[in-house]
């Protein structure tokens, strides 16, 4: 497994070259070089949520108790214009239902190289974010565009970790970790939880179209 910082360098990096690149082709307004550049570095550490230690997780829960509590107020005092004395308390509520018990939840319940290491669990993340930036009613295309470079950030982590695990490092030539192969795996073993990812992709697919299409 590569090191938080050998991820963070990767999230960087393809942030940078994303966000230059949008600009320099004209594709794209200079405002959304640095949302590129945040999302593929949030991205580049969510498969790590599965990890029960170390600095990464910490920082990695505290970003997604800040988005989430930017998403809660945002939707409450906008969309549903609820008065700001409940809307004080959602936000308080989405933050300590993120972090703390989100984060003590998935440190229970999971195991590092498990379900978040797979390209179902990168869909089920591409389609979740396109699907509450909706709910935000933000542009389809913008929405699309934040979900799809988280996307690319998180698949930057999974290849890192494979890449990692072609070089045995204890002084064997040409044997691969044994660990190759866990990080970009399509499902798990288990069939009863390759079914309940496939009917979260289905729900996530129609859930997006409806609100596409609202």
């Amino acid at each position: 497994m590569a090191g938080y910082k050998a991820h963070l360098a990767t999230g960087m990096g393809l942030g940078i070259a994303g966000g230059i690149w949008a600009y320099l082709v004209g594709s794209l307004a200079a405002i959304y070089a640095p949302i590129i550049f945040l999302a593929t570095v949030i991205g580049s550490f969510l498969p790590d949520v599965d990890s029960d230690s170390g600095r990464p997780v910490q920082l990695l829960f505290m970003t997604l108790a800040l988005i989430s509590t930017a998403l809660t107020g945002n939707y409450l005092l906008f969309i549903l214009e609820i008065e700001i004395p409940y809307v004080l308390v959602g936000i308080f509520l989405s933050f300590i239902v993120v972090n703390p018990l989100l984060k003590r939840i998935f440190m229970k319940f999971s195991h590092h190289r498990g379900i978040f290491h797979s390209l179902a669990a990168l869909v089920i993340l591409v389609l979740t974010t396109n699907s509450l930036l909706l709910l935000q009613n933000i542009p389809l295309f913008d929405a699309v565009l934040v979900s799809v470079v988280i996307g690319i950030g998180y698949l930057s982590h999974l290849i890192l970790d494979e890449l990692n695990s072609i070089v045995n490092l204890s002084g064997i030539p040409f044997i691969p970790k044994k660990s190759l192969g866990t990080a970009l795996k399509i499902s798990t073993t288990s069939l009863r939880m390759n079914v309940t990812l496939v009917t979260i992709i289905i729900i996530l697919i129609y859930t997006n179209g409806m609100l596409i299409i609202r």
